[in-house]
């Protein structure tokens, strides 16, 4: 049987933390049972024996602690600030334009939420947004733009009404012109981050929440390289952010860090 012990286990073996899979984790534990089946392994220990025997398996296991939870203007408050504050501010200091990366950016809503905000600004500058994600399929998917209603939950009528096509089995589909300035790319958040300078990272619900302290602050001496100073850095509205070199502000919404200039 692998329930919750034992994915507390599997978690502490691949140095995760369960805080940030405890809410998550039903259909996560669904997907490493139907693994474990597939395998022949009916403990813990058989299943770690398993994987630590062949590379494909160990990376599918991995695969299978990705959460791709997601939806449009996701945390309200951040996008508000980002429409009426911080991106006309930062289009002041950098008239030419911005350029900005979405990373672990799942299923696109979250690059797509950005344009979406940019053409509400009247497209004020060029703005470039890369965005970049673990999982092909992820990228795929957002690529295609298409969503189901409850991914659209947030948005008001009218710009669903300006910003999206329905299909005939009444799913949405993001309309071209927001799809202009997004580039897709690969990328685990785990391997060296892409080359910027950028304006604004989007770290948000993975890094800080699927990862231990020692990892993520690791990680983010070297995404915080390629961060402007001046720039602005989001996470997650739950997560904190670990201790750095680079001297952060935080702003009022706990959120979204400045880099100063040093």
């Amino acid at each position: 049987m692998f329930g919750d012990e034992e994915f507390k286990d599997l978690l502490c073996y691949f140095n995760r933390p369960w805080r940030g899979f405890r809410k998550v984790r039903k259909g996560v534990i669904k997907r490493l049972r139907n693994h474990m089946k597939s395998l022949n392994c009916v403990s813990l220990a058989e299943y770690i024996q398993a994987i630590e025997g062949s590379a494909r398996e160990y990376q599918r296991c991995q695969d299978y602690l990705r959460v791709t939870i997601s939806r449009f203007f996701r945390d309200r408050e951040v996008w508000s600030l980002l429409q009426n504050r911080i991106l006309p501010k930062l289009i002041k200091e950098w008239p030419k334009g911005l350029k900005v990366w979405s990373g672990g950016c799942s299923c696109g809503e979250e690059p797509y939420s950005l344009a979406i905000i940019w053409s509400m600004l009247g497209n004020p500058a060029d703005i470039h947004i890369l965005a970049t994600d673990a999982d092909p399929r992820c990228l795929e998917r957002a690529k295609q733009g298409i969503y189901p209603q409850s991914s659209l939950k947030e948005l008001p009528v009218d710009i669903v009404a300006n910003c999206f096509s329905m299909t005939e089995d009444r799913w949405y589909t993001i309309k071209p012109f927001l799809q202009e300035n997004i580039q897709w790319q690969r990328h685990d958040l785990l391997e060296q981050p892409p080359k910027g300078p950028f304006q604004i990272i989007f770290l948000r619900n993975n890094l800080f929440t699927y990862y231990s302290n020692t990892v993520a602050a690791e990680r983010l001496e070297s995404i915080v390289e390629q961060l402007l100073p001046g720039g602005i850095l989001i996470i997650g509205k739950h997560e904190r952010l670990p201790m750095l070199k680079a001297t952060f502000k935080q702003d009022s919404c706990r959120c979204i860090y400045q880099k100063l200039v040093q």
